[in-house]
């Protein structure tokens, strides 16, 4: 019997850095992303137990058992996802830098998304939440990995997460990337450095503006 090879999803050419986007469909996370991050959460507790007075070694050690657990949390069975998203109140606000970046993007001529696996969010109340900002996005339920597909006979041009597991399944498709680095997503980040397909960001603004320079308006 003949050995079959099994060939790699083809991989655009054309870093993303590079790309000219003529009015990208963009899609953006919910948690971590739009809202208050798990990163946020930790610091504030943190702070209360007076964890910041270990020295710097002592942090980075402590930064990379979290983002050991916010990895093995992104695996966990949905029924412990649905708890936790219960306790963390997963209708936290849009934060203010969410509305105004896509605000933003919404000028250079993006049609935006919201595409989240979170399972409890409210997807018409976050539409209103939005648009009563002068937002128009739609609320898209998508598996995590699943993000870069075509749901609703269309396919994102650039996703914006804090994931490097969906980064990484979005880029190896051709997908544009902006991955949003967090103090729990340093490593997994830090792998994805030579993918050309993703741009690492450190804030919604700046992805705001490169967003701005790929497009063609």
């Amino acid at each position: 019997m003949p050995i079959r090879l099994r060939h790699r999803a083809h991989t655009e050419s054309v870093p993303l850095a590079e790309r000219q986007i003529s009015n990208p469909v963009v899609a953006l996370d919910y948690d971590g992303v739009l809202t208050e991050s798990i990163s946020g959460i930790r610091r504030r507790i943190h702070n209360m137990a007076h964890l910041e007075m270990i020295g710097s070694r002592g942090r980075f050690v402590r930064d990379m058992v979290f983002e050991a657990a916010v990895s093995y949390a992104n695996i966990a069975p949905e029924r412990i996802l649905r708890k936790l998203a219960e306790i963390s109140k997963s209708e936290r606000p849009v934060s203010g830098e969410a509305v105004s970046a896509m605000l933003g993007m919404q000028q250079a001529g993006a049609s935006l998304q919201v595409r989240t696996s979170n399972p409890i969010l409210n997807k018409e109340a976050l539409e209103r939440r939005l648009a009563a900002e002068g937002i128009t996005a739609s609320v898209l339920y998508v598996r995590p990995k699943m993000k870069w597909a075509q749901i609703e006979g269309t396919k994102p041009d650039i996703i914006i997460d804090d994931t490097p597991s969906v980064a990484r399944a979005a880029a190896v498709r051709g997908c544009g990337v902006m991955l949003l680095r967090k103090n729990y997503n340093r490593a997994g980040s830090w792998r994805l450095r030579n993918n050309g397909n993703v741009i690492r960001v450190d804030s919604l603004e700046e992805a705001a503006g490169r967003i701005r320079e790929l497009a063609r308006t």
